[in-house]
Parts: structure tokens; sequence; C-alpha cells
């Protein structure tokens, strides 16, 4: 069965206790649309995520910021999958491309935290 969740007036969706302001819907949305967890569990778990959602996280990024995985916006617009406290910080496509080019350059499989802070100085420095 899946379990639906509806956003009050204001875009405010209740999910596992809290509170996230999708302004860019209004419809119903299934609580499996909206993933939340660490910066570094989202960067161990970045190949099960659909190439079309966004990571928005807590700033300033580090490896136990909280961040969220949502479907990307229609509009393309990211202001409009920030929520209060969450900033835009990848494209799951996008993180996938930098973590392949960065290990098609090493010559041992990097760690999980080198991944993460290798994703952290580039949504700082190059998104």
């Amino acid at each position: 069965m899946v379990r639906f969740v509806s956003p009050d007036a204001g875009g405010n969706v209740r999910v596992s206790n809290q509170m996230f302001c999708i302004r860019w819907t209004r419809r119903i949305l299934p609580v499996e649309r909206v993933t939340k967890m660490t910066l570094l569990e989202t960067t161990r778990d970045l190949m099960s995520f659909d190439q079309e959602y966004v990571i928005c996280a807590v700033a300033p990024f580090a490896e136990n910021s909280q961040a969220i995985v949502v479907p990307a916006p229609e509009s393309g617009l990211v202001s409009e999958i920030e929520s209060p406290g969450f900033k835009y910080f990848l494209e799951v496509s996008i993180a996938r491309e930098v973590l392949d080019g960065w290990r098609s350059n090493l010559s041992i499989e990097p760690t999980l935290e080198e991944k993460c802070a290798r994703l952290i100085k580039y949504a700082n420095t190059d998104a």
C-alpha cells in the first residue's frame, strides 16, 4: 500500500514528524518521493535515486548535514525546491558525473567520506 501525505495551505508536508515546504507542488505528495537523510547517507545511496531528482541540504554543507532528495521541479527553477533551512546541493545526475569523473583519475577507490567531501567541495565551488 502506498501512503500519501497532503500539503497544508502553506505547502508544508509532514514526513516523519518533520515539516518540509514543497513550494512547487500543492498536490498530494507520496511519502516515498521525499527522502531525508544526511549528506553522507545521500552519497552512500546515490545510485539508488532517480537521476531526475535533486539533493537539497542544510548549509553549511558537511557530512552530517540533513539532506532531502526530491523530484526536480517541472519549471527547472531551483528556488522552487528549496525548503526552509534546505538549500540546493546538487542534482543526482550531476553528483554521479562528478564522482565518476573524479574516480577515473584515481588509482584506488575513495572512501565514502572522501566521496562526500568531493561532492561538498564541488557544490561549494563549482555548482
